[in-house]
């Protein structure tokens, strides 16, 4: 059995109220059947922050063997950025800067750099980045974060806020067949879906919680049941890797 639990991601794992993450949020249901644990997840997280900050905290931890982390993946258009007198970095998410637990104004970061630097990092990131972009570079940060976890000892799952947030689902998103007939794009996406380990994969977490959601059609983030009906459901994963006990 692992000692230690680790997780990151966006408000899917941290709740929709700014301020301490939800208590009953399915990550922290799970590190309550570990010894310590860690939610580092921020709402309008990015897969780029997530990923970042996993391999951060994870390089520094004394016995990498004794954690199991999750790997929570939100929505491939999010970006980050570096406000760079204060080297903080800085969230893109639908079209506006956001700043996570690490870059709160009062952390450092020269506001008057940041309201003249984010409109630039914003519109680099809409007129430069396609879907075809987005995908090849959401699988790159994924194979990143196995390459790492996999040298360092640490046993991994990742999971996903939807199904079009899912490497495996790429090539379903209808907007990819209609707007990047180009043939080398599909090889290399499919290249890169077809050497990611299948079985550190798990069903997404709107798959799961249907239909214990805040607001139906509207706001699909779990409530309280659907964050626990998701627990359920990763504890029973941990449980078959024999990370985890009955407890």
């Amino acid at each position: 059995m692992k000692k230690k639990y680790y997780n990151n991601g966006c408000s899917f794992s941290y709740g929709t109220r700014i301020g301490e993450p939800h208590q009953f949020v399915w990550c922290n249901q799970i590190g309550e059947h570990f010894e310590h644990s860690v939610n580092e997840a921020v709402p309008a997280g990015s897969n780029h922050r997530a990923v970042r900050r996993s391999i951060e905290f994870l390089s520094q931890v004394d016995d990498p063997t004794e954690w199991v982390a999750t790997l929570q993946l939100t929505n491939p258009e999010r970006s980050e950025f570096v406000e760079t007198n204060s080297g903080y970095w800085i969230g893109l998410c639908n079209e506006n800067s956001v700043h996570d637990d690490q870059a709160f104004q009062n952390a450092g970061v020269d506001m008057a750099n940041l309201h003249h630097s984010s409109p630039h990092a914003l519109a680099a990131r809409m007129l430069t980045r396609t879907e075809t972009a987005n995908m090849i570079e959401t699988l790159m940060l994924v194979h990143a974060y196995k390459s790492f976890c996999e040298s360092r000892g640490v046993e991994y799952l990742i999971t996903a806020m939807s199904s079009r947030c899912m490497p495996q689902r790429f090539l379903e998103n209808p907007k990819y067949i209609e707007d990047n007939p180009f043939e080398p794009n599909l090889i290399t996406i499919q290249g890169l879906i077809d050497s990611l380990p299948q079985e550190r994969f798990t069903h997404t977490i709107s798959e799961i919680v249907q239909p214990h959601v805040l607001i139906p059609g509207k706001d699909l983030h779990p409530n309280k049941k659907g964050h626990t009906i998701f627990a359920r459901y990763i504890h029973s994963v941990m449980k078959r890797m024999k990370w985890i006990g009955d407890q």
